[in-house]
C-alpha cells in the first residue's frame, strides 16, 4: 500500500511547502510531477515531484505509485516542446532525492530530506 496524494499534500503543508502546479502525462513510468514551492524562506524556493509508477504494474493508476523522484532540475518535457527541460543546479546527487514511498517513514524521509534542499544542506538520503 502506497502513502495517498492527500497525505503527502498535508506534511508537506506542515514543513512549508505548497503544491504550485500538477501535471500528468502519458508516458507509462509517470503518475504526475508536482511542481512545490517553499512558503518558507527562502520563498522562491522550488523543488519538482515526479511520481514514479512501478514498472511491473499492470494498471497506471494512483495505487501504481510506488517511488517519488524529487529534483531541483524540471522533467524531462516540462514545457511541453518535446525537448526536455535542465537546470545547472541539477548537474550533481546532491539535487535529487529518490526513495519509495510505500510507508509512512518514508514521508517522513522525503519531508527531511526537502527540507535539507531547501536549506542548501546535503541531503540526509544520499
Amino acid at each position: 500500500m502506497t502513502v495517498g496524494k492527500e497525505k503527502i499534500r498535508e506534511a508537506l503543508a506542515g514543513s512549508g511547502w505548497e503544491i504550485a502546479e500538477v501535471r500528468t502525462y502519458a508516458e507509462h513510468w509517470v503518475d504526475e510531477i508536482w511542481l512545490v514551492r517553499s512558503t518558507w524562506s527562502p520563498t522562491d524556493f522550488e523543488v519538482y515531484l515526479t511520481f514514479e509508477i512501478d514498472g511491473q504494474s499492470r494498471s497506471r493508476d494512483t495505487s501504481s505509485v510506488w517511488a517519488i523522484n524529487a529534483s531541483l532540475s524540471k522533467p524531462i518535457d516540462w514545457s511541453g516542446d518535446g525537448k526536455g527541460d535542465k537546470d545547472e543546479r541539477a548537474s550533481t546527487g546532491t539535487n535529487s532525492i529518490h526513495l519509495p514511498i510505500t510507508k509512512e517513514k518514508h514521508l517522513e524521509s522525503l519531508v527531511a530530506g526537502l527540507d535539507d534542499l531547501r536549506n542548501g544542506r546535503e541531503s540526509r538520503l544520499q
